[in-house]
């Protein structure tokens, strides 16, 4: 059976049944017809858009489309149907027009508008703000007030859509009457500038007059070169007029008075412009003078500074120290850090003995001269020196070039192998003197020892000796035999020239 189309037209990007503004929209339209060759054909608020599709399509919608009638017509052999469609857009509020301020005389009944357009249809909210607090007074488009003096001041409107940010708009509302200064008395200027005097006056309506006079006389911008007038029109009902003084000397300063009006009356205020109190330019140049002279000296000092504790610095690095060691520290017992402590160790380890003979003083370098060991003894350090004998002398070093030897006890171990053993002091049994031990001098045939008593020691930073024995005719019980008698040590301390204990 041949029949018209039964036409079904859906849009398939709504959501919750509205199109959002700014969305791609997709428009179907559907037929059940026989036979089965139709044509399609759309139009939009009745005019025809060309094509022959089942579907409209429209990129990125606005809000132009909003409440506009989409249709769409299928025809066939046997005849035509249509279908249509209302398109909802949703989209943010905006105004159509900003509330605007409102000027009336007390008593008087006055309407603020809100006018906002946004679909779905705005929420509404008037708010008044009184001393710093807002007050809701209000929640349709639309505001009626009567004016007096609670009811002026500056009235908020807010107009919200959902899933939309909400807009506001201000208007103020005030009443009409004189005018109001509100300026300082009291302005300053600095002679020889340019002054400005400044007279801000609110009025509802606005000023019509403004005249400015000093000294009793009308001040004339026009016969007058020393003057000239500015107006500045400012939100709220506020206008400033400034006085402008060119090249201002002093008398320019004194009482000038503003007056202004309208046609609700008048008002004046008196002026008083003051020259700025300045330090004369002599004093400012001595100042800035002395201060950078001053900076000058302390920048001068601290570089002084700074080289003198360099040089202190210097000085102490090249200088060599001036150490006093006294008999008693020089024979001090249990000296862990002292050249015998290394003497003990370099002991153990040769397998050797030493015999130390105090007999021969002729020169220091034959300390324990006839100690038989298999290697050297370090006294401070175990560096080598070349073999001596009473025929073979080291050359000549001077005083500072070295470390001289420091004469410790010899003592004997009872026996034991690679141990130790209290001893006899033998230097407990005298109390010598403070000892200055200096550099051996050369003589002809052998080194002459030069020695005095003058409480101090000089230290040499020259690496430490070591003395070679003859490893020929040593035991090897890791003992020190002492050889020296106490007639023997009376001896060496005469030829030292120290004071015979006994």
């Amino acid at each position: 059976v041949k029949y018209a189309p039964k036409v079904k037209i859906y849009i398939k990007s709504k959501v919750n049944g509205k199109i959002p503004e700014g969305e791609d929209v997709v428009i179907a339209c559907r037929a059940d017809a026989n036979p089965t060759n139709l044509t399609f054909k759309w139009s939009v608020n009745d005019e025809i858009i060309n094509g022959n599709t089942t579907e409209l399509k429209i990129y990125n919608i606005t809000r132009k489309y909003h409440d506009v009638i989409v249709k769409c017509m299928v025809y066939n052999e046997v005849g035509n149907s249509e279908e249509q469609e209302t398109l909802e857009i949703t989209y943010a509020p905006s105004f159509r027009s900003m509330p605007k301020d409102v000027e009336a005389e007390v008593g008087t009944i006055i309407t603020l508008s809100c006018d906002v357009d946004g679909y779905p249809t705005p929420e509404f909210k008037w708010l008044h703000h009184e001393e710093d607090q807002a007050i809701q007074v209000g929640k349709t488009p639309n505001l009626t007030l009567t004016l007096d003096t609670h009811t002026i001041g500056r009235y908020l409107c807010q107009a919200s859509v959902p899933g939309y940010p909400e807009v506001e708009g201000e208007a103020s509302v005030y009443i009409k009457g004189p005018p109001k200064i509100i300026s300082n008395q009291t302005q300053f200027g600095s002679q020889g500038d340019t002054v400005n005097i400044e007279c801000a006056a609110f009025a509802v309506p606005r000023i019509d007059n403004i005249v400015w006079t000093f000294d009793g006389r009308e001040i004339d911008a026009i016969h007058d070169q020393d003057y000239a007038f500015l107006e500045d029109l400012q939100p709220g009902g506020v206008v400033n007029s400034t006085l402008i003084i060119r090249d201002s000397r002093s008398k320019h300063f004194g009482v000038y008075k503003c007056n202004v009006s309208n046609d609700y009356g008048s008002d004046i205020l008196e002026i008083t412009l003051k020259p700025t109190k300045t330090l004369p330019l002599l004093l400012i140049l001595v100042g800035v003078t002395f201060g950078t002279i001053m900076v000058a000296a302390v920048v001068m000092l601290v570089i002084l500074c700074q080289r003198k504790q360099r040089k202190n610095k210097q000085t102490q690095v090249t200088e060599k120290p001036d150490v006093t060691v006294t008999a008693e520290e020089l024979f001090k017992e249990n000296d862990r850090n002292s050249n015998i402590s290394d003497l003990k160790l370099e002991l153990r380890q040769a397998n050797g003995s030493c015999e130390i003979d105090y007999s021969n003083t002729g020169s220091d370098s034959t300390l324990c001269s006839n100690a038989k060991l298999g290697s050297g003894i370090p006294l401070a350090g175990s560096v080598p020196l070349t073999t001596m004998n009473q025929n073979n002398y080291p050359p000549y070093r001077y005083s500072n070039d070295y470390t001289d030897p420091a004469y410790a006890d010899c003592y004997k171990v009872n026996g034991f192998n690679n141990g130790y053993q209290t001893y006899v002091h033998y230097g407990h049994d005298y109390t010598p003197g403070s000892l200055r031990v200096t550099s051996p001098t050369l003589g002809s045939d052998k080194l002459t020892p030069n020695r005095s008593i003058n409480g101090s020691l000089p230290r040499s930073v020259d690496p430490p000796s070591t003395v070679q024995f003859n490893p020929g005719n040593g035991s090897q019980n890791n003992s020190l035999q002492r050889s020296a008698k106490r007639q023997d040590s009376n001896n060496a301390l005469n030829n030292l020239g120290l004071p015979n204990p006994e």
